[in-house]
């Protein structure tokens, strides 16, 4: 008799791995965990669940995001070198410059 069952635990088994494998636990484990730390539960706990579902990004999604912020990131130093670059040259040629950029990068601080 337990080797109808058997197919079953079987199915069960390769089920929970692929629920695992693909992060389908760790997100509702994340859901249910938010709503239970919920000092205001929600009239609706299957439509909170779903809106924390729908702000989980997938591993897809994420790398291009990651690329072009490194992108970015790369282009602001290359901007910020050129920038400093050009200050100096500036500062070599009009001295009195000095004042006016102190002044508008203590302004551009302040905002």
């Amino acid at each position: 008799m337990t080797s109808s069952f058997r197919p079953v635990d079987s199915k069960r088994e390769e089920f929970r791995k692929y629920v695992e494998r693909n992060g389908i636990m760790g997100a509702l484990t994340r859901a249910l965990t938010m709503l239970y730390e919920e000092q205001d539960k929600p009239e609706c706990g299957l439509e909170y669940i779903r809106n924390i579902l729908n702000e989980v990004p997938h591993a897809d999604e994420l790398q291009p995001l990651r690329n072009e912020v490194d992108h970015l990131k790369h282009k602001l130093i290359l901007i910020e070198s050129q920038r400093d670059r050009l200050l100096d040259r500036l500062l070599k040629y009009e001295p009195d410059a000095a004042s006016i950029i102190h002044n508008s990068s203590k302004s551009k601080s302040e905002k």
